[in-house]
């Protein structure tokens, strides 16, 4: 998606995006981060009714705290300071806007680090927790 989004949206609209490098990194380190938790969220879940619900939670709630549907600083004062900075869409998002707008001190490399080693762990542990459920009689 992120591909079809940056290239596609960079050719029809005329983007010229500064560093594609570090972008590729980000999205490739989040899309890892997000095939771990909704890995996890299914393992937890146990069947697709409960994944459902549970799963548009996590997105919703993950998209508006951590700045995709607003930007976090017009998050009230609580949120944008104890909650959005353990976002993992907002670490995504901040290093984005840090790598093409100068705006914000996020490390790109830092924040693709955490991604990625949150999104292995994530999917290590739903693993883990399918084959527990699966030798248990669930069904898959």
């Amino acid at each position: 998606c992120a591909l079809v989004l940056l290239v596609g949206g960079g050719l029809i609209f005329r983007i010229t995006w500064q560093n594609p490098l570090p972008i590729a990194v980000l999205c490739v380190a989040y899309a890892l981060f997000s095939t771990g938790l909704m890995a996890c969220a299914a393992a937890l879940a146990g069947n697709e009714q409960k994944l459902s619900v549970i799963g548009h939670i996590l997105i919703f709630g993950q998209a508006f705290v951590g700045g995709s549907m607003i930007p976090v600083n017009q998050l009230p004062a609580f949120l944008r300071d104890n909650i959005s900075p353990f976002i993992p869409l907002h670490w995504f998002t901040g290093s984005m806007r840090s790598i093409e707008n100068g705006v914000g001190d996020m490390s790109w490399i830092t924040a693709s680090a955490k991604l990625g080693l949150l999104g292995g762990i994530l999917v290590l542990a739903a693993v883990y927790l399918l084959d527990r459920f699966l030798s248990k009689g669930g069904k898959a």
